[in-house]
């Protein structure tokens, strides 16, 4: 007699979050993306002034790998660790194709390391696909002429950063199992990344200090965009309310009867995703 399947699991992906926008995702070929590296024990590590507020309790050592490192934007708390961690792994950078020159001369980077990205285009690479999309920094950062936002010393360090307001992208990963993953960290009205387009499995989103705001806010993305999982990015700004936050996010979704869900991911903790079979 034929044996009866009683349960089979199927790894997805996995996920681990450090500070920020800075996070490792292994895809299902394992192969590894690094988002927005910023992995700095010490002040001392970097010379980027923004950097050295953003100190955390990891270094690029203790990244497990790094095939493909992709940046949101070029500001100091998203690229503190992008030397280390390109001259570690060689890994190509992915950046929206304006920042690309001002980046790499600023890090004193090969120019070859970069693969310049353009808003609306799709890129093929070994174990997923990219959709780049238009995004936009928050309003706070973006409200002041160059002469008030120069976050910096040196000319270099002063154009990153402000090419970093300007030119902050969002994106759409499909990886080959059909996963999809959108970042909608730079949106607000009137140009928002549209996520609703693309339903991603797995979302992520920025969460706000004001708890009962970041729920509602988490609240709003997830309902919009269809996503089953909200990982909400820069939680440290919120300390031991993080987890209230999303309790409170997924509340209101249960309330109205949603399946997605808000997560509370723990700085360089690992959750995994996968799909299972029972009887």
């Amino acid at each position: 007699m034929m044996k009866y399947t009683e349960s089979e699991t199927v790894n997805l992906t996995a996920i681990r979050w450090f500070i920020e926008n800075c996070m490792e995702i292994r895809l299902p070929n394992g192969k590894t993306i690094v988002v927005d590296p910023m992995m700095i024990r010490d002040e001392a590590d970097t010379d980027n002034e923004i950097a050295k507020h953003y100190v955390t309790d990891f270094s690029t050592e203790d990244l497990e790998g790094c095939d493909y490192i992709l940046l949101t934007h070029i500001h100091g708390d998203h690229i503190g660790s992008l030397k280390q961690v390109s001259e570690k792994f060689h890994a190509p950078i992915l950046v929206n194709g304006w920042s690309a020159y001002p980046l790499a001369k600023y890090l004193d980077l090969p120019l070859g390391s970069f693969i310049p990205m353009t808003d609306g285009e799709e890129y093929r690479f070994d174990g997923f696909q990219v959709k780049w999309l238009q995004g936009r920094h928050t309003e706070g950062v973006g409200a002041f002429p160059p002469s008030k936002t120069q976050f910096g010393t040196t000319p270099e360090e002063i154009a990153v950063n402000q090419m970093g307001t300007i030119y902050n992208s969002n994106f759409v990963l499909t990886l080959d199992n059909g996963i999809t993953l959108g970042m909608d960290g730079g949106r607000y009205e009137p140009n928002l990344s549209r996520m609703d387009l693309y339903k991603p499995n797995i979302l992520f989103c920025h969460c706000e200090r004001d708890l009962e705001a970041s729920a509602e806010k988490c609240f709003d993305a997830v309902t919009r965009s269809g996503a089953q999982y909200l990982f909400p990015l820069c939680t440290q700004i919120q300390g031991d309310g993080a987890s209230v936050s999303a309790e409170t996010a997924n509340e209101k979704l249960k309330k109205v009867g949603h399946y997605g869900r808000v997560l509370t991911p723990q700085p360089g903790r690992w959750i995994h995703f996968s799909m299972g079979a029972a009887v």
